[in-house]
């Protein structure tokens, strides 16, 4: 399936933006802590964040009220996890297969002492 292209960039200005500038209003004002993202627009004629240019050729708004800067304690922040993935934390840690010749492993045992062991 291929990617969807899409720029919603004038319309999120439009319209959402307002409604959102409400929303960041309302839960500013009774202390209610948020995240929210939004993707804007998608396609390979390059996209970014707004924080910078990411691989997939997409571009996110977000903003937070984290619980920090409002002086709250929350049992399980998931706000500040959503925020570090929006800043580009990679929640899955890249890692490289590792081949290992058993042959050429040095064990430490002199293989001597194992002639007439039955293994």
């Amino acid at each position: 399936m291929g990617e969807t292209n899409f720029d919603k960039e004038k319309e999120f200005k439009e319209v959402c933006q307002p409604l959102l500038d409400k929303l960041i209003i309302a839960c500013s004002l009774h202390h209610i802590p948020f995240f929210w993202t939004a993707c804007v627009k998608n396609g390979p004629s390059g996209t970014s964040y707004q924080s910078g240019t990411d691989e997939t050729h997409t571009k996110y708004v977000n903003d937070a009220a984290g619980s920090v800067s409002r002086g709250i304690t929350l049992h399980k922040d998931q706000i500040v996890k959503h925020i570090a993935v929006a800043g580009g934390f990679d929640v899955i840690p890249h890692r490289e297969d590792v081949e290992v010749n058993m042959d050429e492993l040095d064990d430490g045992i002199d293989d001597s002492s194992l002639d007439g062991m039955d293994l």
